[in-house]
């Protein structure tokens, strides 16, 4: 009589229902499927710095991201559904235009899922711009007016008088010119009517 396994398999079976009928597991993603999204499915940015939104499954245990459809230099990490990215991470350039991220899927024992990926363009901002911001407009805030105590009465500004329209101060000195330009005036007055009795002009 030869003895078997059979009954101990067939009970692992029912234990891992997501088995390919040869035995091997199977990959359960997430009910929209494996995927990667930037910025939440955002057609372009202004920043390299993104954020990434993963979808994996119940069964996922790792995964790797890459700027490179091989994946060369990247490594696994822990599974997350949320991880921030540079567009421009193992670039040696990072202008302007379409980026794209891939991303792949790892069960506990070793099985990948299908690369999945998500693009974005690159746009950055230009001297002077601000995107998604409404122009400030500065106000001239009025100074607070003090009010006088009640019952204080305020005289009125006095006026002030150019400096070239001021009038100077007199002198000792120019009030004797005054007066001698007031004397020599009627001097010389004098002088013409006495002119006039003795020689009468016809």
């Amino acid at each position: 009589m030869v003895e078997t396994d059979y009954e101990e398999a067939s009970q692992s079976t029912q234990i891992c229902p997501a088995l390919y009928p040869g035995g091997y597991l199977l990959l359960v993603p997430s009910l929209e499927g494996f995927g990667i999204l930037i910025n939440n499915n955002a057609l372009e940015t202004n920043s390299r710095s993104v954020v990434l939104t993963l979808r994996g499954g119940p069964n996922i245990a790792r995964m790797v991201i890459s700027n490179f459809s091989d994946f060369r230099n990247a490594s696994q990490e822990a599974y997350k559904t949320a991880k921030i990215w540079d567009l421009c991470q193992g670039l040696t350039s990072c202008f302007e235009g379409r980026y794209t991220v891939y991303a792949k899927f790892f069960a506990f024992w070793g099985a990948a899922s299908e690369t999945v990926s998500d693009s974005i363009i690159y746009q950055k901002i230009t001297a002077g711009e601000e995107i998604g911001q409404e122009e400030i407009i500065e106000e001239e805030i009025p100074l607070p007016v003090e009010e006088p105590p009640a019952g204080e009465v305020i005289a009125p500004p006095k006026e002030t008088i150019p400096p070239s329209e001021e009038t100077p101060e007199e002198t000792p000195k120019t009030g004797l010119i005054k007066t001698l330009k007031e004397f020599g005036k009627q001097f010389w007055q004098r002088i013409s009517d006495f002119c006039r009795k003795i020689w009468p002009f016809k």
